[in-house]
């Protein structure tokens, strides 16, 4: 199994995949290798990148939120966060200068201020568009949540100031009742206690009787760190952060430089001279 983040490892820095990339992972997937997404995007998040790949059928999605068979819709696992918390940390963080919005059903939404909030994130325009595109305007958040009282599969902050985003951060990680991780420099990502990639990972791994010893796994950011550590290779893009990097068994290339079809051709010849 290949186990994949998307932002700052599978895509490249304009949000795109190569096409070295794309050819080198169905190569790996006619050698009956899973290729999975691993990602803090929803479903709804992912579907233009899984028709450019097309040969991905399983997702850790929401980091870790929710585990699913794409092809057949199946929810192999779900840990969400209460409507009542979502709530909560919403009024938590209202009186501050900061972007609250979540992730239900597969689909991200966003109070509709999101458009002019985001033009103030310190973050280059294909993160801005990123951003954008894989969130719904809505009128009120909280109005939504406190009206479906169905659970979320992950709420996300985003900050314009970088001083209260590491003020926000301590505050969470002292409660100790989430998990507080971020993919971004910009962002906090907020989830279940239970939902991390590297649970969401293993899950998946007993779902298909495939050992972690036989995973390899790839990423770049904070939220990736369990995934790397849980996987048999763990693998740190050469753009990561150094505590990513401390985590992995190998330092890959970076995302600009085919990092990840690098990594996977590398191991494809090692299988075929051993078969």
């Amino acid at each position: 199994m290949i186990a994949l983040d998307l932002d700052g490892t599978l895509l490249q820095s304009n949000k795109t995949v190569s096409d070295k990339t794309v050819r080198v992972l169905r190569r790996a997937a006619e050698k009956e290798i899973h290729i999975v997404l691993a990602t803090g995007r929803t479903v709804w998040g992912i579907q233009p990148l899984l028709k450019t790949l097309g040969c991905v059928r399983y997702a850790v999605m929401a980091n870790g939120a929710i585990v699913r068979d794409l092809q057949t819709g199946e929810v192999i696992s779900e840990h969400l966060l209460s409507a009542e918390k979502a709530v909560a940390l919403y009024d938590y963080v209202r009186p501050l200068d900061v972007m609250f919005d979540f992730f239900a059903d597969g689909v991200g939404y966003t109070d509709k201020s999101f458009y002019s909030y985001i033009e103030r994130v310190p973050a280059d325009q294909a993160t801005r568009q990123m951003l954008i595109d894989s969130r719904k305007p809505i009128a009120s958040v909280r109005d939504y949540l406190t009206q479906s009282g169905e659970g979320v599969e992950k709420v996300n902050l985003l900050f314009a100031d970088m001083e209260t985003r590491k003020r926000i951060w301590r505050e969470l990680q002292e409660e100790g009742d989430l998990v507080v991780t971020s993919s971004l420099a910009v962002n906090l990502e907020l989830n279940d206690r239970a939902a991390t990639k590297g649970n969401g990972l293993a899950g998946l791994c007993h779902y298909l009787g495939v050992p972690m010893s036989q995973v390899m796994a790839f990423g770049d950011s904070y939220n990736d760190i369990n995934m790397i550590k849980t996987a048999g290779i763990g693998v740190a893009m050469g753009n990561a952060g150094e505590e990513v990097k401390a985590a992995a068994d190998v330092i890959a290339l970076s995302n600009d430089e085919d990092g990840v079809a690098d990594m996977v051709m590398r191991k494809l010849k090692i299988m075929e001279r051993e078969a």
